[in-house]
């Protein structure tokens, strides 16, 4: 006889045993804070967010210079260093960056490849932004990114069944 599926929630449910009931915990949101970059060909997203993934500060505009990758890199460390002082985040606080940018990635080098801006060519994205914010980074696909924030931040009502429709620069179709 086949067993019935499973309900995906259970697995984190905790066997019942016996002694005192298991209390549920929480994080504290303001235990620490991270910084969330969002780089498009054509536009340039940063935030700061606690650890629910309230946003604390936010900025959007352009990407500037998008066909000079270390002139960028230069601008979002700027742009890290005062959207952290604009937060009034002290720095002890700070987790690291999460870069969601538009690949090809490579997740063990670190390195961005980005067609759309050509002048980029190979970049080690991750390691020159760490070296100069002096902060952890971790780089992720931007479609990925997406996905990820909608089932960490709650926002999906079915973690097993949902779609993300991300509608970016993408690549162009030859002519």
């Amino acid at each position: 006889m086949a067993q019935p599926a499973a309900d995906p929630r259970d697995r984190h449910r905790a066997p019942r045993r016996q002694g005192r009931p298991g209390v549920a915990l929480s994080l504290n949101p303001s235990g620490g804070l991270a910084v969330g970059i969002h780089i498009d060909p054509s536009a340039l997203g940063i935030a700061v967010v606690d650890l629910t993934g309230e946003i604390v500060a936010e900025n959007y505009g352009p990407l500037p210079s998008p066909q000079d990758s270390t002139a960028a890199i230069a601008h979002l460390q700027r742009e890290v260093e005062r959207m952290v002082q604009e937060a009034s985040v002290p720095r002890g606080r700070l987790l690291g960056i999460g870069v969601a940018a538009p690949g090809p990635i490579d997740d063990d080098a670190g390195t961005v490849s980005p067609p759309l801006l050509p002048g980029w060519g190979t970049v080690p994205l991750r390691d020159l932004l760490a070296r100069q914010t002096g902060l952890d980074v971790v780089l992720d696909k931007d479609v990925t990114a997406v996905a990820k924030a909608h089932l960490w931040t709650g926002e999906s009502p079915d973690p097993a069944n949902f779609l993300v429709f991300y509608l970016g620069a993408g690549a162009r179709s030859p002519r």
